[in-house]
Order: C-alpha cells, then structure tokens, then sequence
C-alpha cells in the first residue's frame, strides 16, 4: 500500500496545526517547531552557509542546551547548539517565532558566553555543565546532555569561538539585527528551498509553512476579502493577495491573461489562483480554464515553461475569474 499521499497530507495538517498555534494566548509555537527543526538543522544551516564564507559541515551537538547563567549555578537553555567541524567554530542558534521576542538579557548573556568561550575554549561548557549538574536535582538528566557533546571534546579544546545565529520572522530581523553580539540573522523565508538529505520532500513541506512566520500577524485580516469566519489558515495563505492586489495590481495580471487568450478561442478562464511563496508583492500565477486546462505563467505573464502545475502547497485560494482584477 502507498502511504506516500497519506503522509504527505498528515504533514501538511501537523505543519498547519503549528502555525495556527500564533493565534492562540500561551501556545509556545517555539517548543512545538523545536523537534522538527532538530531534525533539518543541520542540513539547512550548512546548505545556507554554503556560499558564504561560513561554509563547512555542521553538526547538531544539543537542543535546549543548558548554559550556565554567570553569578549562580541556575541555567539558561540554548535552543540548538552546533559546532561547523570545518571552522572549528561553535553555533549558538536561537528560534523566535514572536515579533515582539526581543529579549535584550538573552543577547546580553551570549556576550558573556562568547567571551567565555574565547577565553578558555569550548571546554567551559563542560564545566559549565559540571557545575550545574552537581547542583541540580536532575543531574543525571545533565549528565546525558554532556554525554551528547562528549564525541566532540577534543575539537571544542581547541575551539575559541562561537557565532550567535538567530532565526526569527522578518519583521523581527531588522531589530536583532543592530545587535553586535549576533553573527548571523536568518528570516524564515531565507531558508534554503532544498536541503542535501532523504528527508527533502519533507523538507520542502515544512519550509512553505515556515516562511508563513514572516508574514505580520496584522495582515492576516483584510475587510474586503476575508470574512470574521474564515480560518486562521486561509487567512494567512493569502495574505500575499492582498499585497498583490495593492501593490502589483490584479488588473495588471488579467490583462495578461487575456492577451493570451486573445487568439486561443476554446481558453475560457475559470478562475486564478495566486503564488503563495515569497512576499506577495509579484507573485506568479495559475489559471484554470472551463475546459480543464491549467496553465501556470510567471508574474511577468510568460509562460511558466519548468513545470506543467504548480505545487498545490505553493497557491493561494482561487479567485473567479469574473471577480478578478475588476
């Protein structure tokens, strides 16, 4: 029996469940993204790296690990820690999913640990860890942590520094950004569309969902399309039709469907369907005919010659064709 189509749906269903949770007071969406991204974090950094002068093979060390806070033996947790084996450089990535997640002790702490770490090598975190773990009540929870990291002892012996990456929505970006103490700020629609692993088709999935977090939570409404009944997930899956409608012009790509047709008779359009990646401004575009035909076209209205469909996961809900651009 092929469960390809099942699951595919199943992940499309978790993914979308995920996202909702922003609409919703206390759902940590952080904590429910943090197990996937384990599962691609290091894929997706190294094939982001790759073309830059960070470029190597990362290697996931731990998630939620825990960093020994500077005047007591209590800790705060790390999202993901990774070690780029070709830099000989530790990672500190930290996921925020909330524009308004900018916590200034946080980056405030990853100066200290940076300078520690330049100090006296990644070793401090193992007896950072140490520390903790003496202290703590769940010490043997700590000592399986350093078990994790302990396959890359030596190389963190003679690592002597650390680059703070943080993921966060784009409107977050800007912000992190003006802080001196973080190497690297990732949005989540800067995430690389493929990534090298058997679990890409997957991947794939995951991303479209994940580049939804970039889109303002105050554009998920607009009066003259959305009603108070549509759901949380319709709405932010055409949140790029409005930009689209505003900004590029609904008008500008009926006229250039109907200069395709002009001298094709049996093409009657149905309805349109909009490109939900990117950020809405020129989206590209599918259009269903009344006698089945679909037929995608760039933004610019050329044709979209690479595939025959667009990916259902990649459009926005369809719009009647004697509703559209008029």
């Amino acid at each position: 029996m092929d469960t390809t189509g099942n699951y595919q749906n199943f992940l499309h269903r978790l993914m979308k469940q995920i996202i909702e949770g922003r609409e919703i007071p206390k759902v940590q969406v952080e904590r429910m993204l943090s197990p996937i991204l384990g599962i691609f974090v290091e894929e997706f950094l190294t094939k982001y790296f790759e073309s830059t002068d960070f470029a190597g093979e990362i290697k996931l060390l731990a998630y939620e690990f825990p960093l020994k806070k500077e005047f007591n033996d209590q800790s705060t947790n790390l999202d993901f820690l990774l070690f780029n084996l070709s830099k000989n450089t530790l990672i500190f990535l930290e996921v925020k999913t909330d524009v308004s997640s900018d916590n200034r002790a946080q980056l405030e702490n990853y100066i200290y640990f940076k300078e520690c770490i330049t100090s006296n090598s990644g070793t401090f975190l193992f007896t950072d860890l140490t520390k903790i773990a003496k202290k703590s009540s769940k010490g043997n929870k700590y000592q399986k942590v350093l078990s994790r990291i302990e396959e890359y002892k030596r190389e963190l012996s003679h690592c002597f520094d650390v680059k703070v990456v943080y993921l966060v929505p784009a409107a977050l970006a800007a912000r992190i950004k003006e802080n001196k103490a973080i190497d690297f700020v990732l949005s989540f629609r800067d995430l690389p569309e493929t990534i090298n692993s058997e679990y890409n088709e997957e991947w794939q999935i995951i991303q479209e969902y994940l580049q939804l977090l970039d889109v303002p939570e105050e554009n998920y409404v607009d009066d003259n399309f959305v009603t108070e009944n549509i759901s949380f997930g319709e709405k932010i899956r055409i949140v790029p039709f409005f930009k689209a409608s505003k900004l590029t012009g609904l008008a500008k790509i009926r006229q250039q469907i109907e200069n395709y047709i002009s001298n094709k008779p049996a093409l009657v359009p149905n309805y349109v369907r909009l490109g939900a990646k990117g950020d809405g401004l020129n989206p590209n575009y599918q259009v269903y005919f009344t006698n089945g035909k679909v037929i995608p076209f760039r933004n610019s209205g050329k044709l979209y010659e690479l595939t025959s469909a667009f990916k259902e996961v990649n459009l926005q809900p369809g719009i009647a064709w004697e509703k559209f651009g008029v």
